[in-house]
């Protein structure tokens, strides 16, 4: 009976250790079209194990002022779960309250998350755009506004990532008809142990700082499945 516990706690240890040091890959792809928008998150773990988050569809809502979203989670497209969630102004007012509050209680968080974002890799970035208006000197003005804000995000990126490729920017500016197009992939990857150490300082800050984080009313819920 010995034994067999021994067995068990080395290979849990075992396991724990190739956890704490295996990697995850983060594929992240974003598609805006006109009035066509998708959002896919994708984490892969040792080349087997696969998860998606994906938001194919995002609107503004004719009868509310609020976005809807679908979206859909799962292992596979097999088994993929689907759900339609709203976002008003209300919940993300709501939300930069709460994570207003949860800055506060948890000292240290930008140095946290700063540490750990130096040990996340940038494998590849790419940034295309098509932007254009029938006016042409107004088309070549938000080009080069895009291209702007375009180089303060890599700019960011460079300074908390730790970037191991060149990132792909193109702004084309279109002078004679109004189109509005853009196309985001990044894969990003990390170690599963940093990310835990990560998460276990701030929760040990959180509960320092004892936080308070009071009850969403009704009228604040997001509404869900429309």
């Amino acid at each position: 009976m010995l034994i067999w516990i021994g067995v068990i706690i080395v290979s849990l240890t075992v396991i724990f250790i190739i956890l704490m040091f295996s990697k995850i890959t983060v594929h992240i792809h974003y598609f805006h079209d006109g009035d066509n928008d998708e959002l896919k998150i994708k984490g892969v773990l040792w080349w087997i194990i696969r998860y998606t988050f994906r938001v194919p569809v995002i609107a503004v809502d004719d009868e509310t002022p609020t976005i809807v979203m679908e979206e859909k989670t799962g292992f596979s497209a097999s088994n993929e779960k689907e759900t339609k969630e709203k976002v008003s102004i209300h919940d993300i007012l709501y939300d930069m309250r709460q994570f207003e509050r949860f800055l506060k209680h948890v000292f240290g968080f930008h140095t946290i998350v700063r540490h750990f974002l130096s040990r996340v890799w940038v494998k590849k970035l790419t940034w295309k755009s098509v932007i254009g208006t029938t006016d042409a000197a107004l088309s070549g003005s938000i080009s080069g506004l895009i291209w702007a804000v375009k180089g303060n995000v890599t700019g960011l990126i460079g300074n908390y990532f730790r970037v191991k490729c060149l990132p792909d920017l193109q702004v084309q500016p279109v002078f004679n008809m109004a189109v509005s197009r853009t196309e985001f992939y990044c894969m990003i990857s990390f170690r599963i142990g940093h990310a835990m150490l990560a998460a276990i300082k701030v929760f040990r800050h959180w509960r320092k700082g004892q936080p308070y984080f009071p009850e969403k009313s009704n009228d604040q819920r997001r509404d869900m499945n429309v």
